[in-house]
Order: structure tokens, then sequence, then C-alpha cells
């Protein structure tokens, strides 16, 4: 009777447990352990709502007061150009600002390099160097036609007188490649000819370069391939005497 009567006392401590939880917070698990469950179930706590539509992603870029019928391109046309030097997105960059860099987005706007980006092209410190590249180009050299004359109709394309300056030198596809002489003047900012009006002229009756002067250039080319170790290249002498045609030919076969 006595072991009956305790184990009935320990039965009402754990209901009393059940009906009043502990005021610490501690949840009791009351679920029955082998109740069937639906376990493609998704639990409430990974429940998500649905992303931002793309409509209404662009309705937050873009000003509503627009037409609803114009398309994108035509929104961005008709929106306002607003200025911003690089400078600006430098610093935006430089202080970990993106969601300042972001906003920026809403509006159309126009990058403006500041002038210590840029760089002088007119500077005697600036030296224009190539590097080593991966573009496939083919020139088709034509010094045999050197002393072609430079057209009538292309005149007014110089901003000197091409007349006893110019020097055909070959075609890429449809482009024609062209060497030519300008004065000194043209090449110096500060120089007071450095005018259209002003700048020196030879006394040629063509445009075409002097014959001694052609042949130099072509001499300097081809010790120029044959420097760059062309199989079909050669150059025996790079500056023949007597410098006339028979020497440049007997010297090298470009021409």
């Amino acid at each position: 009777m006595d072991n009956h009567h305790q184990h009935s006392s320990d039965d009402e401590v754990q209901l009393d447990e059940l009906a009043n939880p502990p005021e610490d917070g501690t949840r009791v698990d009351e679920g029955a352990h082998d109740a069937p469950f639906d376990a493609a179930e998704l639990p409430q706590q990974f429940d998500t709502p649905d992303g931002y539509g793309q409509h209404d992603v662009h309705m937050g870029l873009y000003d509503h007061d627009l037409a609803l019928g114009q398309d994108h391109l035509a929104k961005f046309k008709a929106s306002p150009v607003k200025h911003i030097p690089f400078s600006q997105l430098c610093a935006l960059h430089d202080q970990k600002q993106p969601l300042t860099a972001i906003a920026l987005l809403r509006r159309r706007h126009k990058v403006t390099l500041d002038d210590k980006y840029c760089l002088n092209v007119n500077s005697p410190n600036m030296v224009a160097r190539v590097n080593p590249h991966y573009l496939d180009y083919i020139v088709k050299l034509q010094l045999h036609r050197a002393n072609r004359l430079w057209p009538g109709s292309r005149l007014q394309a110089l901003p000197f007188d091409p007349n006893g300056r110019m020097m055909f030198l070959g075609k890429r596809l449809d482009e024609e490649l062209w060497l030519a002489m300008a004065p000194n003047a043209y090449f110096n900012v500060d120089d007071p000819e450095n005018i259209p009006e002003r700048l020196p002229t030879l006394e040629a009756k063509t445009s075409a370069l002097s014959t001694t002067h052609m042949l130099m250039i072509i001499m300097f080319i081809a010790h120029v391939l044959d420097s760059m170790r062309h199989e079909d290249i050669n150059c025996l002498d790079p500056y023949p005497e007597p410098l006339t045609r028979t020497t440049v030919k007997q010297s090298t076969e470009v021409l």
C-alpha cells in the first residue's frame, strides 16, 4: 500500500509541473514523440516572403511621374544628366561608402575626369611606348610607290602645307598609310609660328618627299625590320653610299 501511494504522489507532481511551467522560460516538450509528421513540411522559421519583383525595382530606381507606356531606354534618355567628377567616386571608394555610390544609380550621371587624372599629350616628358600584345594586324608595305602624291581632295585634312612632306608607305585593308614630315614648329606649342597660316613651307612642286629623304627613310625601315629578325627582310648596309635607288636595291629587297 505504501509503494502504491508513493507512485501516485510522484504522478501528481509531474502533472502539476506540466500545468504550471517553470518561470525561467523553460519549454517542456508535451508532444507525442511517436506521432506521425510530414517530413516535407517547411518549418515556420525557414519561411520567407518572395523577393521584390523587377517592376518594383525599376519603380524604385526611376522617377514615377514618367509616362507608363515609355520603355526603359526612353526613360533613361528623358532623364536629366548630372555631371559627377571621377574624384568623387574615388573618394566614395576610399571611404567605403557603397550605399552612397549605389544611390547615384537613381539618376543619370556623366563621369568627368579631373585634370589630375589626365595626361598632357603635348608635354615634352611624354614618351609613347607599346608593350607586347596579341593583336594581329597586317600592313602591306608598298615602298616602291613611296613617291605617290597626297590626294588633292585631302589637302585641308592636314594642319600644314603637305608640299615636300608626304611619303606613301602602304595599305591596311582599305586604309592608306602615309608618313608626314611636319615642320618642327608644329610640335612646339610655344612656338609663335605654330599656327596654320605661319607654319614654314618647303619649295617643292609636289607633296612627295625629296628623293634623298625618301631613300633615307626606306633604309631606316629596312634596317628596323632586319633587326626584328624578319626572315624575308635583309639589310646588308643600313646607309649605303652613294644613296641612290641602285645602291638601296643592292642593300635590301624592300624597294
